[in-house]
């Protein structure tokens, strides 16, 4: 127990042996009802784009490992998956993670699992998209195509000052110094 006192020896026995018959209470569920019924949790408590996004990760998932128990699901099982995934697409296999981390986190919950299988895979790395740019021939193409004179002049005062549509809207003479250019 890796305690120096009797109380504390015994008040660990206490907590373990009352999480060891919490093990044994395990429900045990297939994949597909817990897929039924998590996605039934998630379309009355959650957003529709969410839910939509679960499903996609659940058929992805049912395709991968077929109708087995849940708690036969196991992390190395899930990290061949997400690696799978995460070749043909970073954002999916990232959105993947996340989808299956609150599904098995609450597997838990409803006691279906003793722990997840998620807890201890890292997160897939997506990369950050850098914002992208308009040069001077770019803008030159639009405004060649672009036929309202009032939107090539928003065009091109956007380009230069780097102000965005809101900021161009609400802008007022008395916060313009031309003098000083800015």
């Amino acid at each position: 127990t890796k305690c120096k006192m009797k109380s504390d020896a015994l008040r660990f026995l206490n907590e373990f042996s009352e999480q060891k018959e919490s093990e044994l209470e395990v429900k045990h569920i297939s994949l597909e009802q817990f897929i039924q019924e998590y996605q039934d949790y998630v379309k009355h408590n959650l957003s529709i784009k969410y839910f939509n996004d679960v499903r996609t990760t659940f058929y992805r998932v049912k395709e991968t490992f077929g109708d087995i128990p849940l708690s036969k699901i196991n992390p190395y099982q899930l990290e061949q998956f997400l690696t799978a995934t995460y070749k043909d697409s970073k954002f999916a296999a990232k959105h993947h993670f996340n989808n299956l981390r609150s599904a098995f986190n609450k597997a838990v919950q409803w006691g279906y699992l003793t722990i997840s299988p998620m807890q201890k895979i890292k997160s897939p790395k997506v990369p950050k998209n850098n914002p992208s740019f308009l040069n001077e021939i770019q803008l030159q193409q639009i405004l060649g195509k672009e036929t309202n004179e009032t939107l090539k002049e928003i065009y091109c005062f956007a380009f230069f000052t780097g102000m965005r549509l809101a900021e161009i809207a609400y802008l007022k003479w008395n916060q313009i110094s031309l003098k000083e250019r800015n």
